[in-house]
């Protein structure tokens, strides 16, 4: 639900706002920033780090804290805060 609530949304909205041509897909079509139909390994690590950061800060702050940290399921003992 998340990810509907903070990736799609403003995706669909820029992609309508600026007339580009899309291939229907708004995950596809928001990391193909230079829209040549194809996701280059830098426009995929650019979209993926904001993914991952904003399933982590689950308080929408933009920090991510210790307990945010420690929720994560597959984090270690060793790992944790």
């Amino acid at each position: 639900m998340k990810f509907a609530k903070h990736f799609l949304k403003p995706v669909c909205i820029f992609m309508i706002s600026a007339g580009c041509a899309t291939t229907g897909n708004p995950l596809f079509d928001s990391m193909d920033k230079n829209r040549d139909s194809k996701i280059e390994f830098e426009e995929f690590a650019e979209d993926m780090k904001q993914y991952a950061f904003d399933q982590l800060d689950d308080d929408d702050n933009r920090n991510i804290s210790k307990e945010e940290w420690n929720s994560i399921d597959n984090v270690s003992d060793h790992e944790k805060l």
